[in-house]
């Protein structure tokens, strides 16, 4: 995008944040924790929901709220239909395709999900909800996909929470490796240390907040996130306020990455690596 058009394209999508008629959330602070155009990018809706997404959700759905699955999601089946009309390619055929027409009129606005792909998600979710760990803190928090908002900084924010209790917070995380030792990895580059943050200053109390990840092998932990993290995210979430605010009066939301540059010019110093000495 040129400069003009997206200074053009981001004065009403922060002057709506501006008088508190639209809101912020985790995802899009996340966005522009990477740079003000991400940002944009994101608030005008130039994102894909990709595979990886579609089963998350679906996976989320089976776990924390299993009575909905069908109001929000309908299997494509083709098995019968691939196996009546046989053949090299039954899915290239004119019954095939009038059959698939009337599959998605059946849909209507439901979610199309592969019948393979409901099945593998419907295992890793029984798997979710066996787990030891995981067990327990689905139990604790029984309240689901609780809809929150608050203010921070003189802006609004909307969130969901996947579970809560009296006690504890939830969130239920799907993964490329749910093995502690990648996951906790994860918890740092995806910023889910500052959504605690955001989500307990939401709630207005001290309580414990889990993270229970799983992958698409079926792998389940859960991770405790622990206070000095919970501080650190807290921190970060205010010096990102401050960034956006400061991206605000600068005008700034044309810019990419050199929005984050310690460089008055925009550029990145590369020093020697520690290794190489």
């Amino acid at each position: 995008m040129e400069n003009n058009t997206v200074v053009n394209i981001a004065a009403p999508i922060i002057s709506s944040l501006m008088s508190g008629e639209s809101h912020l959330s985790y995802s899009s602070l996340k966005a522009f924790k990477k740079s003000p155009i991400d940002f944009i990018n994101y608030k005008t809706g130039k994102k894909e929901e990709t595979d990886a997404m579609l089963f998350g959700s679906m996976l989320h759905c089976l776990v924390l709220e299993p009575e909905d699955f069908s109001n929000r999601y309908h299997c494509l089946d083709d098995v019968d239909i691939c196996n009546s009309i046989g053949g090299a390619k039954p899915r290239a055929t004119k019954a095939y395709k009038e059959w698939k027409e009337v599959a998605l009129a059946e849909a209507g606005d439901r979610e199309l999900v592969e019948t393979n792909d409901y099945l593998s998600a419907k295992i890793i979710a029984s798997n979710v909800l066996h787990n030891r760990a995981s067990r327990k803190i689905l139990d604790a928090g029984w309240q689901h996909e609780k809809s929150i908002e608050w203010e921070f900084k003189n802006f609004k924010f909307k969130g969901f929470i996947d579970g809560l209790g009296d006690k504890l917070i939830f969130d239920l995380k799907t993964c490329q490796d749910a093995d502690p030792e990648f996951f906790q990895r994860d918890i740092i580059k995806n910023c889910y240390h500052i959504q605690a943050a955001m989500y307990l200053y939401a709630e207005g109390k001290l309580q414990d907040y889990y993270i229970v990840a799983v992958d698409r092998k079926g792998g389940v932990s859960v991770h405790k996130l622990q206070m000095a993290l919970i501080e650190q995210g807290m921190k970060e979430y205010n010096d990102l306020l401050d960034k956006f605010n400061h991206c605000i009066i600068k005008d700034a939301f044309d810019q990419s990455y050199d929005f984050h540059s310690p460089r008055f010019d925009g550029i990145f110093d590369m020093e020697k690596p520690k290794w190489m000495y």
